[in-house]
C-alpha cells in the first residue's frame, strides 16, 4: 500500500490500522488515497474514512496529519455526551468520521445545497466542521450527523433505516433530507440532537411549489 510510505506510519500502527485503501476520485472527491481505518483502541470515535489529496500524483499529507486532525475530532465529539451513551446501547453500534484532507469531507458545493440550508433553518452558530456517520447493525445501518465547534447541538440529516421502536431517538427520527424534498416527505425533515441527547424533527422545504 502506497501509505506505508508517507510519514508517521509507524506512529499510526499503534492506534489505528488500514483495513482498506484506494486511489483514485472516490464518492465522486477530489483524486486522493482513500484509506478506511479502524482504531485499535477507541474511545468516542471507532473508525475514520480519509481522503488523502494527491499532488503531482503523490498524497499530500502524512499520517501525522490525519492523527492531527482524529485527535482534535476526537476532543470535540466528548463535549457531546450523549454519543458516547449511544454507544453503550450496544457492541454493534459504532462512530466513524470522514475526513477530506484535515476538513470535513463534503465538497464546497454539496455541503452549500445539501447541509447548509438546514444548518442555517435550525439557527446553528458556525460552520459544519464534523462530519460523523453512526452506524448500527455492524455497519448497514447509519445516521447522518454534522457538528461545529461553536454550537452544543448536533445536525442529523439523514437516517438510513428508521427503527420506531428503538431505544434510541435519533434512530427513530424518520428523517432524509433533500434540497428539493416537499412538504409532507422525509426529504423535507432532518432532526436537531440537543447536548443532553433529545432529539427533534424539523421540517423545511427549500423549494416553493411552482404555479400552474
Amino acid at each position: 500500500m502506497v501509505g506505508q510510505r508517507l510519514a508517521g506510519y509507524d506512529r499510526f500502527l499503534k492506534s489505528f490500522e488500514v483495513t482498506a485503501a484506494n486511489v483514485g476520485n472516490i464518492n465522486s472527491m477530489p483524486k486522493s488515497l482513500f484509506v478506511q481505518i479502524k482504531a485499535t483502541h477507541p474511545a468516542i470515535i471507532d473508525a475514520a474514512w480519509w481522503w488523502n489529496p494527491l499532488a503531482d500524483g503523490k498524497p499530500s499529507l502524512s499520517w501525522d496529519d490525519f492523527m492531527e486532525s482524529y485527535a482534535v475530532a476526537e476532543a470535540a465529539m466528548a463535549k457531546h455526551p450523549w454519543l458516547q451513551d449511544w454507544k453503550n446501547l450496544s457492541q454493534e453500534r459504532s462512530l466513524e468520521l470522514h475526513l477530506m484532507g484535515g476538513a470535513i469531507d463534503k465538497n464546497p458545493s454539496a455541503l452549500e445545497t445539501d447541509v447548509i440550508p438546514v444548518w442555517r433553518h435550525a439557527g446553528f452558530s458556525g460552520e459544519p466542521t464534523y462530519r460523523l456517520l453512526a452506524r448500527r447493525n455492524y455497519g448497514l445501518s447509519w445516521v447522518e450527523i454534522y457538528f461545529s465547534d461553536r454550537d452544543e447541538r448536533a445536525l442529523v440529516t439523514t437516517n438510513s433505516s428508521p427503527d420506531p421502536k428503538s431505544p434510541s431517538m435519533m434512530e427513530r427520527a424518520d428523517v432524509s433530507w433533500h434540497p428539493k424534498g416537499k412538504a409532507g416527505e422525509k426529504y423535507s425533515k432532518y432532526a436537531i440532537i440537543e447536548n443532553d441527547g433529545r432529539c427533534h424533527v424539523e421540517t423545511f422545504v427549500a423549494e416553493s411549489p411552482k404555479s400552474e
